[in-house]
């Protein structure tokens, strides 16, 4: 729970952790929310800027610290982010400290993180955003500097590189039920994008506090911007694994691999190599599993595997695009039967043994369940 500074900052400002009633407005027969009550930095509307950005994330510490220091991490960035306004005047930001809670009061893995989820239901950042996957993201403290002249010192800044999150055309925010997004419904085509955000706080010693960034830029209300949120729609990735397909992670879930499971990982090579004998051969790759083996699946994405009760199997799977995988078995009401390590080197292989029993549903890899998830059934005769 928070408390002190950190608890009269959520009190002005809720819509960082949440969206009371009284903030949202509704259609006109009430049923349903439409828009917020206020302004905020997550809205629809968007004007094109120019801007460049050199952006190092340094993930040293996985995990918070929470009886320490909020500066007491070895996490880091190296940042060089320039960029204008809709007017022309130019802005730079500068990272002097990455933070951890209670600066910002959610999990930030040590102030950087990488290859994890944020906003929506996640509890990190604010519920305005959809859950995202991001490849890498920061919480620090720092300068803004507008036309050459640091305007906020101490301001909160936030940078998050994740899969793209807006449409095209018109740039919407997209919501939890429309991603991942195609190439074709993605702004730009592009399946990945950066982002800042400055909110209106710095940080004191006494604490967080609110205060607006001072921005060159009026809104139509002739009052200037109080806030920052950039985005880097062009950008490339290096040093990280980067999916290729369109089809991005939904969920992340770690269990308990069953008993009934003995899981082998072996690292590159071909899949026919390492699996003469086996009963199942499947691809992962983000996009689905492709059948290999027997000839009744090759080709197929997600196939349905037909298996027998009281029967062992042994399945070997390949990691097609190097992003993480691993090879579960659910049962009808999504309860995990067996559940193998994740492994994310293309070209590595993992032979899975298991009984088949009767109360087995679905097959899935629990990094990407919406798009790696098929059948299993038990034909009769």
């Amino acid at each position: 729970m928070a408390e002190g500074p950190v608890a009269d900052l959520l009190r002005e400002q809720t819509y960082q952790v949440g969206l009371p009633l009284d903030k949202r407005r509704t259609n006109a027969d009430e049923s349903a929310y439409t828009v917020t009550t206020f302004n905020s930095a997550f809205s629809d509307s968007s004007r094109t800027v120019d801007g460049r950005l050199d952006l190092t994330y340094k993930d040293r510490r996985p995990y918070d610290i929470p009886a320490g220091s909020p500066t007491e991490t070895p996490d880091d960035v190296d940042l060089d982010a320039r960029f204008t306004d809709p007017a022309g005047n130019q802005y730079r930001l500068e990272i002097k400290q990455v933070f951890q809670p209670p600066i910002p009061p959610w999990n930030t893995g040590g102030g950087v993180v990488t290859g994890s989820w944020l906003h929506g239901v996640t509890g990190t950042g604010t519920p305005l955003m959809p859950t995202q996957f991001a490849y890498g993201a920061c919480w620090g403290v720092g300068n803004v500097i507008v036309n050459g002249e640091v305007v906020n010192r101490r301001q909160v800044i936030h940078f998050m590189t994740t899969q793209m999150i807006r449409k095209a055309g018109n740039y919407a925010l997209a919501i939890d039920e429309e991603l991942p997004l195609s190439p074709d419904e993605a702004y730009l085509g592009n399946l990945h994008h950066t982002h800042v955000l400055v909110p209106p706080i710095k940080v004191t010693q006494r604490g967080p506090e609110p205060e607006p960034v001072h921005t060159a830029f009026e809104l139509p209300t002739g009052r200037p911007q109080p806030f920052l949120h950039v985005m880097w729609d062009e950008e490339t990735i290096e040093g990280a694994t980067v999916a290729v397909s369109p089809d991005f992670p939904d969920a992340a879930t770690t269990t308990q691999a069953a008993e009934t499971t003995t899981a082998t990982t072996t690292q590159a090579g071909t899949t026919q190599a390492v699996a003469p004998d086996a009963d199942f051969v499947l691809g992962g790759r983000v996009g689905g599993w492709r059948g290999i083996s027997p000839d009744s699946i090759d080709g197929e994405t997600n196939p349905t595997l037909n298996l027998q009760p009281g029967t062992e199997y042994t399945l070997v799977w390949k990691n097609l695009d190097g992003a993480p995988h691993n090879f579960a078995i659910v049962g009808e009401q999504g309860s995990t039967l067996l559940s193998t390590e994740v492994i994310s080197e293309q070209g590595a292989t993992q032979t899975v043994e298991f009984t088949a029993e009767s109360a087995m549903a679905e097959y899935l890899c629990e990094v990407h369940p919406i798009s790696m998830r098929g059948d299993i059934a038990f034909p009769s005769g």
